[in-house]
């Protein structure tokens, strides 16, 4: 029988709670994707999930976040296709919170597409789209905070190692414009290295990044109400900040 699930990465962190952001992710998931495993690559003791491998995690990969803090970003899930106990697999960042249904048909045996990535992304504060290049010479940019992949596009994932084992040739050649990794550029060049243009997940990827925005979607993403789409947070602090708070407050994860 063919397998699916979801594949999530959280190691600790000082600066970011890992801890809280993963737990809600999971919270989330089991609400809108009831019946999708999950498995969780972790250095946290977490509950809750199908799956869990627990591991050391001692990449080194300091990284400045949109909010001003900065902490050391290891998730860098170069193993995600050795490591994924599922024959189709969603890799899925912790701070894309699902919030709705529209990732079912993944997870429909009739869907047999191998390698899907996120394509398009916008702010979901006044839908302002984000740049779909990862450079000044026009290569395409994909966003590998959703992949849905097939174990037998190893191909692939090799070659995103072998770009992380030659970074620094890789960035240059690219002219990528900052030099710390993100899976982000790694996924796009490896795609425009085997000339791949694999379909979108979604039509969108919905990101926020204003703090006053986050505060006025708290009410929405905390409590049980279906909002229009799911929302990828790139302030991380603050939204675990909220979890907390509303965690503490409601006592929804328990």
């Amino acid at each position: 029988m063919t397998t699916r699930g979801i594949l999530l990465y959280a190691f600790y962190n000082d600066n970011i709670d890992y801890y809280a952001l993963t737990e809600y992710c999971i919270f989330n998931l089991k609400k809108f994707l009831p019946k999708v495993p999950i498995c969780l690559i972790t250095d946290m003791d977490i509950i809750g999930v199908d799956h869990i491998i627990k591991t050391v995690n001692n990449q080194n990969n300091t990284r400045l976040y949109r909010d001003g803090t900065s902490s050391n970003f290891k998730n860098l899930r170069l193993d995600c296709c050795d490591i994924s106990p599922f024959d189709y697999t969603l890799l899925m960042d912790v701070d894309y919170i699902i919030r709705t249904r529209s990732l079912v048909y993944l997870f429909e045996e009739t869907f047999t597409e191998k390698l899907r990535i996120g394509q398009i992304a916008h702010l979901a504060n006044g839908n302002k789209p984000i740049s779909n290049y990862m450079n000044s010479l026009g290569d395409k940019f994909y966003w590998s905070t959703l992949v849905w992949f097939h174990k037998s596009k190893q191909i692939f994932f090799d070659l995103v190692k072998e770009i992380y084992s030659k970074k620094d040739l890789y960035w240059s050649y690219y002219n990528i414009p900052v030099p710390l990794w993100r899976n982000d550029y790694a996924y796009s060049m490896a795609l425009s290295i085997l000339g791949l243009s694999p379909p979108s997940i979604v039509d969108s990827i919905q990101c926020v990044d204003d703090s006053n925005y986050i505060n006025k979607l708290h009410p929405l993403v905390m409590d049980d109400q279906l909002i229009s789409s799911d929302l990828h947070f790139m302030q991380k602090r603050q939204l675990c900040n909220l979890i907390n708070l509303h965690k503490n407050a409601n006592n929804i994860l328990r």
